[in-house]
């Protein structure tokens, strides 16, 4: 009897997406499920689960993992590369537990309490699970309040910790991409010293949120993997706004996502996950809630990068962005 011809590898590069359902009218599971079946028919084969350390902690040595745990289901019933972000820091501010607020990063408190967290969240993490992030677009808040050196500290310690408990798993940290062209790069490379793979989110945008050229990546791309010191490249989310008033369109946006495509495979196997942001766009209402959490409620151009991230309308209505994405997925 001839054997099974042996698995195929897993593919070099993994597309995932965040996929969101659509917003308009509020969506119900089904909802849920066809956006996910939808991106899985384009060839999205991972995704990526981020969380606030205070969701995952949310009263001080009360761990709640029951949303992590439906998403880990669900997701591995459709065998996705899994991608983890932890948010110890959320780009503007610490997302830590309410008693956590006033310790130092470098403190031996925040490390045993870190630990408590990885002790229930590591053994959850199936085979899917590759990645592991700590801290979310962390450049903005550590520069803001001159803590790279404690967060430092608290990150090789947890990369330490991850690797003693799964030694499979590869941890990094994310930085924006904005954040290390326009100064912070020295510090954000000093971070990751002991990271395994470099990590950053990418919204090609200036100060004011007007949008660069579409075609950017293709410069950007090369700029980011000159930067990791030969490791990989993840790019934790990739995105372009299509509203005016950020100086983009629909179909400026779908160049960018073309652009996108063409500059990830030239990579190669140095960016082994990409993730697009978004599905679908948000609703007025989350991108006015998100603008208060961001501390920027009131900027129009802000608001309108926001609201149209989706590679689709909130009502469901297909922009160009999805064809272009789905002509991307296909051609990779």
């Amino acid at each position: 009897m001839t054997a099974p011809p042996p698995p195929p590898p897993p593919p070099s590069q993994i597309l995932s997406l965040s996929m969101n359902p659509r917003s308009i009218p509020p969506p119900t599971q089904q909802d849920v499920d066809e956006a996910v079946n939808l991106a899985i028919g384009a060839g999205v084969k991972g995704v990526a689960l981020t969380y606030t350390w205070s969701t995952l902690e949310p009263m001080p040595n009360n761990i709640d993992l029951s949303q992590l745990q439906g998403a880990l289901t669900y997701f591995n019933a459709r065998n996705l590369q899994i991608y983890l972000g932890i948010q110890v820091i959320n780009t503007v501010k610490r997302e830590v537990p309410s008693d956590l607020n006033n310790v130092a990063f470098d403190s031996p408190q925040m490390a045993t309490r870190f630990h408590a967290l990885l002790d229930r969240v590591l053994p959850m993490l199936g085979s899917n699970a590759k990645y592991v992030s700590i801290g979310n677009e962390v450049d903005g808040y550590l520069a803001a309040t001159n803590q790279w050196s404690t967060y430092r500290t608290f990150f090789e310690d947890a990369v330490a910790y991850i690797h003693g408990k799964r030694p499979e798993t590869l941890v990094g940290v994310t930085s924006t991409f904005i954040g290390a062209k326009s100064g912070n790069l020295a510090n954000v490379q000093a971070l990751n010293t002991k990271s395994d793979v470099v990590i950053f989110t990418y919204y090609p945008l200036h100060g004011d949120f007007q949008v660069d050229a579409p075609n950017a990546p293709t410069t950007d791309f090369p700029l980011m993997l000159s930067w990791t010191g030969g490791k990989p490249l993840i790019l934790q989310e990739v995105g372009y706004p299509s509203d005016a008033v950020t100086g983009s369109s629909p179909d400026l946006e779908a160049q960018f996502v073309t652009a996108a495509f063409t500059s990830w495979r030239a990579g190669g196997t140095r960016i082994p996950f990409f993730n697009y942001f978004i599905e679908h766009d948000f609703d007025p209402a989350t991108c006015i809630a998100l603008g208060q959490y961001y501390g920027i409620p009131n900027d129009p151009a802000f608001i309108g990068y926001l609201c149209s991230l989706g590679l689709r309308a909130d009502d469901d209505a297909v922009k160009p962005a999805w064809d272009a994405f789905v002509t991307g997925a296909a051609s990779h």
